[in-house]
């Protein structure tokens, strides 16, 4: 039963995106067989989510050289809203590009390690420094250690989440709550919030609110936040 739990806990291990080591499974040659078609599985799955993401990056940079054009030359237009509204476009349009690279970064396995989970949240908290006036972080008394987890993909969650606080709120609070078996991040602000009925389907990509509500996006930004929290 060993390997069997073995080649379980490596299967749960990829599932929540970490990385699974070669290894070879001993015993009966039905487990041996099973070892190795999920090490061909994750191989071949690994390899599909790498050129996805440099896909999704040679893409990225085929379109910002023209958008970097773009902003040259609306540079030599007078100002006017007409020069506003095209700024904001391709602001807009440089937002989803990095959503769409974002979310297929996310997808690639990332070595858990060791990280200052407070440390994590201070930065991104002043990463948003337009809004750090309305953003406060709650920290509890006793000393947080040092988490195994995937800092990067744990960051763009973060960041995500406290984005879309500050985009639809006045008010928002971080806090940071530990307890004997893990570490909570809690990002509580006064906006409007998500519809109950709207909780499950707005965690999948692309799925968005009402933007005359919620305001441009990839609908991409939960479903990140969602996979890093797995």
């Amino acid at each position: 039963m060993r390997p069997i739990r073995r080649l379980a806990k490596a299967a749960r291990q990829f599932g929540l995106g970490g990385t699974a080591r070669e290894s070879k499974l001993p015993g009966a040659r039905e487990v041996r067989l099973a070892g190795r078609a999920f090490q061909a599985m994750r191989q071949r799955i690994q390899r599909q989510m790498v050129e996805r993401t440099e896909m999704l990056a040679g893409v990225s940079h085929d379109l910002r050289t023209p958008l970097t054009r773009m902003k040259l030359q609306l540079e030599y237009l007078p100002q006017g809203p007409d020069k506003d509204g095209m700024k904001k476009d391709i602001l807009d349009m440089e937002a989803m590009i990095e959503g769409y690279i974002n979310f297929a970064s996310n997808a690639v396995a990332e070595e858990t390690q060791p990280v200052d989970i407070q440390a994590l949240v201070m930065d991104s908290i002043t990463s948003h420094d337009q809004a750090e006036d309305r953003l406060k972080l709650i920290v509890p008394d006793q000393k947080i250690p040092m988490i195994p987890m995937r800092p990067r993909g744990v960051r763009r969650a973060v960041d995500n989440l406290i984005g879309n606080a500050v985009r639809h709120s006045s008010l928002c609070e971080v806090s940071l709550e530990l307890d004997t078996e893990q570490i909570q991040i809690i990002i509580d602000d006064n906006g409007p919030g998500i519809p109950k009925d709207q909780r499950i389907s707005v965690l999948r990509p692309f799925v968005g609110l009402n933007p005359d509500v919620t305001g441009d996006g990839t609908g991409l930004g939960l479903s990140i936040a969602n996979d890093a929290a797995l």
